[in-house]
């Protein structure tokens, strides 16, 4: 990998860092900001080599994404921009997450035969994209219910069609 594209993609790491744009959650993904690579071409980068930025920035935005959500302290709080009373109460949900990951064609082989050790390499090298079936299950929402002594519906709740880039 050339030292020029991982500059580039450290550079769009701290101008997202510093920017006021906030999403509906309150942080934008840094692959979102990245913008399908449109961020590196208007630097003046040609097609092919912002296409490179991107295949690092989809390896680098899991770890950039939870710096930024959660162990960084940012001078400027818009860039974060998560709500003060968010900040002070944290909840816990289980949520069932579909991803899609992105293994070698020799880690799929073994992947489709079950090989656990695999898929754990696969996920902890963040090669994964947050995609398809993603939802709250029934059973969470009533240990929640339990819990915080809330009353919300028992029923598995679905983000399915959701477009996490927006």
């Amino acid at each position: 990998m050339k030292k020029q594209i991982i500059l580039a993609v450290a550079n769009q790491i701290q101008n997202m860092m510093y920017n006021d744009i906030t999403c509906e959650n309150g942080v934008e993904s840094f692959e979102c900001w990245c913008n399908d690579g449109e961020v590196f071409e208007n630097e003046g980068m040609d097609e092919a080599d912002a296409k490179e930025c991107m295949q690092l920035v989809k390896v680098v935005a899991p770890l950039v994404d939870n710096l930024v959500m959660n162990h960084l302290n940012i001078d400027n709080p818009a860039a974060v921009s998560v709500k003060k009373e968010d900040a002070e109460q944290k909840n816990e949900l289980f949520v069932r997450l579909g991803i899609y990951i992105q293994p070698t064609d020799e880690e799929t082989d073994k992947i489709l035969k079950g090989d656990v050790e695999t898929m754990q390499q696969v996920i902890r090298e963040h090669r994964y994209t947050i995609g398809g079936d993603t939802y709250l299950p029934s059973p969470a929402i009533e240990i929640y219910n339990e819990q915080h002594g809330t009353d919300y519906t028992i029923d598995d709740i679905g983000f399915e069609q959701y477009d996490w880039c927006e």
